[in-house]
């Protein structure tokens, strides 16, 4: 068996774009098609076909219908560009034709006389076109689906852009495009109104303030500004605001997208071997020394109960001081806690004068987060007698505590904490100065979150994560999928994001249920996102016996192990994966399959989930699914399946034959370039293809939050062309030739 991993990280705002079938425009002659080739120009002039634009490794040519059957009959790819006319918004899409047969719009223009417009481009864009928009003194602002860029100009400036001849029409950002669809028409919304790169989110707060709402107060639960939020060319204002004003709102020049706030809760030993071996008791990685060690995780939940034996430093008795504030790779298990509620300013350390929470710096009596920590990284060995260590026996955690009742002395409910503390820009959460990634004793490279939004949308939460992966491309984010159920497209905010492992949840072959690690959890949540893309992207087991918090971080002990369930604990199982795959690289196992610090690597987050991705096996128990006919594998309901190392990281003293090939690329591509890389599979076997990269962050107002469409082809010695995502039947679970690729 061979397995190739390709990371290609893209590092341009730029889309190459990928085909659907899509007929546009008609003559008297017959229906023609816009379509993409591969064919060379002379070949495509050759069938009569225009060609519209050329980009190196393809083209982009107008023809007829049997024009596209006598290139794939010579052996090229020929297929229609999908929507070449429609801007993809998140209302719907929007035919540039019918804007274009409009009488032209008036431009809202700023105290500056700049006004926001958009610029549609009749195939896909090349970079010389956007140098061209800037000559002619115009800001680009966004990417917009399919092929257009939002723009700042002075009005003159952006009409003259339609002179452009790869420019098909030019017009106003309209208000109605700016509120997200089904945003309350009555009551009060709590939004993030988000304003244009270049635009002062103080100019929203002014416009509020006039229309009577206060700045934030105490408890007050009316209308009210939370404050303004982000950095760079990413900025918002946090408001509770009526209903009634979105709509003048969004007429405003500077704001570009009112976005709801989505409310996010958790997700409410068996599993050491299952990610591992799949064989019972069998824990190979741990028997030769991948079992995290050398690793830092973080994890934001709701506190850590850090004097039960599974997290504590030694049999000696806790001392309030020893592990706040300060970080230490000494420690044996807690080399920071962070009290999120103090670093985002909501509350002061007790005598500081200001609001103090006890619950920011500890768990609730069974709590979620204690629950969370063991699964990723729990170890008693030499402490307590517990059989359930955590995935990652030897990985460090970076605890940051988001979970609180400011103002309540107990826990109101049964593992009930709030994660009121979670900071509203996500910056504040992976990487605050000095913290998390950015700390320089224990810095942060993989990060577990077990919680999320019921809604299935990419908003600014889902943004704020890709955004802080695209910067930061060595930082790999999980996030639990959710426990919504079985029906399709109920995965959730942030897990929605493109950049990130979204984790769902198989069961444990301990459930007594004659259910086990082949069988799907029901409550799992499924894919796909609004925009197509498959979710979650991999599950682990999603139950299991946990070490439980006893709500009281200095007595000395924890409670008692106990059973959960929910993507929160396949969360963490990934996490720890994610560690052993990164210690594989940084301990320089790669290519030999033997530790060698001259092969030491620092894997990019783009690798470590192709590593996850090219691990999957097929969760092939019907016990909770309904599957038809038509299914496919990988899919919406387990993405690319159960976990499983042995599958991906040979150990070369456990005499595996596979080897796993790796390109860690980050040169970049812009559209129209291609990489080719030539592989020999020395004796048959499965071969496994994937392409991952770090996608630039999505526009917010658009209805497809890809940017950069990268397009994976495989050919086989004897000639079969083999395309990205183009799948059999469940039960033949593996790619079919032919096929278009996908977007």
């Amino acid at each position: 068996m061979a397995t190739f991993v390709l990371a290609l990280l893209v590092i341009v705002q730029m889309p190459s774009t990928g085909p659907e079938p899509s007929a546009v425009g008609g003559t008297p002659g017959g229906l023609l098609v816009t379509f993409r080739t591969d064919a060379a120009p002379p070949e495509i002039i050759a069938t009569g076909a225009q060609i519209l634009e050329s980009y190196g490794s393809f083209a982009v040519a107008r023809g007829g219908a049997g024009i596209l059957s006598a290139l794939r009959a010579a052996g090229h790819y020929a297929e229609p560009l999908q929507s070449p006319s429609d801007l993809e918004l998140a209302g719907g899409p929007v035919d540039v034709a019918m804007l274009a047969s409009r009488p032209p719009a008036p431009w809202s223009v700023d105290d500056r006389g700049m006004a926001v417009g958009i610029v549609h481009f009749r195939v896909p864009i090349k970079a010389e076109w956007k140098t061209d928009l800037e000559s002619r003194g115009m800001d680009v602002l966004r990417y917009l689906p399919q092929d257009a860029f939002i723009v700042r100009g002075r009005p003159a400036d952006l009409d003259g852009a339609s002179s452009m001849p790869s420019v098909n029409w030019v017009g106003p950002y309209e208000a109605g495009w700016k509120v997200r669809p089904g945003t309350a028409t009555q009551g009060l919304v709590d939004a993030r109104i988000i304003v244009f790169p270049g635009a002062y989110p103080e100019t929203v707060e002014a416009w509020l303030g006039h229309a009577g709402i206060p700045a934030l107060s105490g408890s007050n639960r009316g209308p009210m500004i939370v404050g303004t939020f982000g950095s760079g060319d990413f900025q918002w204002v946090r408001a509770r605001i009526p209903a009634n004003l979105v709509a003048s709102l969004a007429d405003q020049p500077s704001v570009e997208f009112i976005d709801p706030v989505e409310a996010v809760h958790t997700w409410n030993a068996e599993t050491d071997w299952v990610i591992q071996t799949n064989s019972s008791n069998l824990y190979r990685y741990w028997t030769n020394g991948l079992d995290g060690n050398g690793q830092v995780i973080g994890m934001a939940d709701t506190g850590l109960d850090y004097d039960g034996a599974s997290f504590r430093n030694s049999t000696t008795t806790i001392t309030i001081g020893d592990i706040y504030n300060t970080t230490d790779m000494n420690r044996r298990k807690v080399v920071r806690y962070v009290d999120m509620g103090v670093l985002t300013g909501q509350l002061t350390w007790p005598g500081g004068g200001g609001p103090w929470d006890p619950f920011s710096i500890k768990d609730c009596d069974h709590g979620h987060g204690t629950a969370v920590a063991s699964t990723l990284a729990g170890n008693d060995n030499g402490i307590g007698n517990s059989p359930n260590d955590g995935d990652a026996l030897l990985a460090k955690i970076y605890l940051q505590d988001v979970g609180g009742f400011q103002g309540i002395a107990i826990c109101p409910s049964f593992g009930g904490e709030n994660l009121i503390y979670l900071p509203e820009d996500y910056t504040n959460l992976f990487g605050p100065p000095g913290l998390v990634y950015n700390d320089p004793i224990a810095p942060v490279r993989i990060h577990s979150d077990s919680w999320g939004a019921d809604t299935n949308v990419y908003d600014v939460s889902a943004r704020m994560v890709d955004a802080f992966v695209w910067s930061h491309p060595d930082m790999t984010i999980l996030f639990a999928a959710g426990n919504a159920g079985s029906n399709a497209a109920t995965v959730g905010t942030p897990a929605t994001a493109k950049d990130v492992v979204a984790v769902g949840g198989a069961y444990n072959p301990d459930t007594g249920l004659g259910l086990a690690q082949n069988d799907l959890a029901p409550q799992s949540s499924r894919g796909p996102t609004t925009d197509g893309r498959i979710k979650p992207t991999i599950v682990t087991i999603f139950d299991g016996d946990s070490v439980m918090s006893d709500g009281n971080p200095m007595s000395g002990a924890g409670a008692a192990d106990m059973h959960w369930a929910g993507t929160s604990y396949a969360t963490p199982a990934a996490a720890a994966a994610a560690a052993i795959i990164r210690q594989y690289f940084t301990d320089g196992w790669y290519p030999s399959g033997a530790p060698v610090a001259a092969n030491s690597i620092s894997p990019s987050a783009a690798l470590v989930r192709a590593i996850l991705i090219a691990s999957g096996q097929q969760v092939t128990g019907t016990g909770t699914v309904r599957r038809s006919l038509t299914d496919t594998w990988p899919n919406n309901e387990q993405g690319f399946g159960r976990v499983l190392l042995s599958k991906v990281l040979p150990i070369a003293a456990a005499g595996d034959t596979f080897r796993t090939q790796v390109v860690d690329g980050t040169a970049g591509l812009l559209t129209g370039d291609d990489a080719t890389y030539t592989f020999h599979v020395a004796t048959p076997g499965p071969v496994k293809f994937v392409l991952t990269w770090n996608d630039y962050p999505g526009t917010i107002g658009a209805a497809k939050a890809l940017v950069n469409d990268l397009d994976l082809q495989v050919t086989a010695p004897n000639g079969a062309v083999y395309r990205g995502n183009h799948f059999a039947p469940f039960a033949q679970g593996q790619s079919l030739t032919g096929g278009t690729f996908d977007t």
